[in-house]
Formats: structure tokens, sequence, C-alpha cells
């Protein structure tokens, strides 16, 4: 039992963060996430934390672009970032969830 528990908080953990409120027009907002990566030997593979940071920029009440970099491939010699956008297509009502869509191109 106590593996499931320790794979299902692995696993978990293994999911970049997306807003879920629009920022306001020319806000700015920060992020930092620590989304899961394996790496291995020979012997066995494991989860690592990867830092990923990033930052939100408001261009309308409804639309907003987003870019991240992921920090650990930087130490491999490659850079990977992160740039797209995000529409809020319709804000929360109630019992009604927000509906949101968005497109990234990742490098």
């Amino acid at each position: 039992m106590m593996r499931w528990i320790v794979l299902f908080v692995l696993a978990a953990g293994c999911s970049a963060a997306r807003p879920l409120k629009p920022l306001a027009a020319k806000s700015i907002a920060l992020e930092a996430s620590m989304p899961g990566a394996w790496i291995s030997n020979e012997a066995a593979a494991f989860p690592i934390g990867a830092l990923v940071l990033g930052a939100r920029v408001g261009a309308t009440e409804k639309i907003e672009t987003r870019g991240t970099l992921h920090v650990l491939p930087m130490f491999r010699g490659v850079i990977g970032t992160d740039a797209g956008v995000i529409w809020h297509a319709s804000p929360a009502r109630g019992l009604i969830p927000a509906l949101h869509a968005g497109a990234d191109l990742n490098l």
C-alpha cells in the first residue's frame, strides 16, 4: 500500500501549473514549478525535480502570453524553452468551471 501512496505523490507532482484566472491587461506574474523528470543509470530509473521558471503577461482582459525556461537541461548544455498564448474564453460561474484554451511552442 505504501508503494502506491508514494507513486501517487510522485505522479501528482509531475504536472506544471496552469493559470485559472486571467491576468489583468499589462500585468505580469512570475512563476516557478518543479515538475518531475526521470533520470536513469544502468540499474534503475528514478524521478527528480526539474526547476522551471516562467512568466505570464496579460495582453488583454482575456488573452495572456507566457514563457518558461527549463533550468535542469541547461546543466547538460541544452536550452529548453516554451512560449505560448492562453485565451480565457469563459470565466467560472458558480458550479460551471472556467474555459481556457492555450497553445505552446516548445523548443
